[in-house]
């Protein structure tokens, strides 16, 4: 971790060349790093998330998933084809400075400002293939 401005930062910025102001999303929505301790995080995955660097995102206990109605469309032998709506039953309310981590499967339905998922993408994996650690958060728009 390294100190800016006396505000912890988490990690590094992506395009650091000290031209946002505090506060304010960096390019392509990415968050300025020197705040990131200001905001509130709430974790509605039933996982703790670490970082990289080493800090941890404790499950809240809420888990926020996506919810499904299926109708099947084609019936096959073996197989049926569904058509599935995906929905998601009761959103947290929105707060200022709060980001909520959630699944990239509800980050990609929900599209809201404050959901941020784990960047499973980059992630660091042991030998059996589970994640260690990922490297920060992604947002979908």
């Amino acid at each position: 971790m390294k100190k800016y401005n006396n505000v912890k930062v988490i990690g590094e910025c992506w395009d650091c060349r000290g031209c946002y102001e505090v506060g304010l999303p960096a390019q392509d929505g990415m968050l300025c790093p020197y705040d990131v301790e200001q905001r509130e995080f709430v974790n509605l995955t039933p996982h703790s998330i670490v970082l990289n660097e080493g800090d941890i995102f404790e499950a809240s206990g809420e888990i926020l998933r996506l919810s499904q109605q299926d109708k099947v469309v084609v019936k096959m032998a073996n197989f049926d084809i569904k058509e599935v709506k995906q929905f998601i039953e009761e959103l947290p309310e929105f707060v200022e400075g709060r980001y909520y981590i959630v699944s990239a499967m509800v980050n990609q339905a929900a599209k809201r400002e404050d959901f941020i998922s784990p960047d499973t993408a980059n992630a660091i994996r042991n030998d059996r293939g589970h994640i260690i650690s990922v490297p920060g958060f992604v947002k979908y728009i």
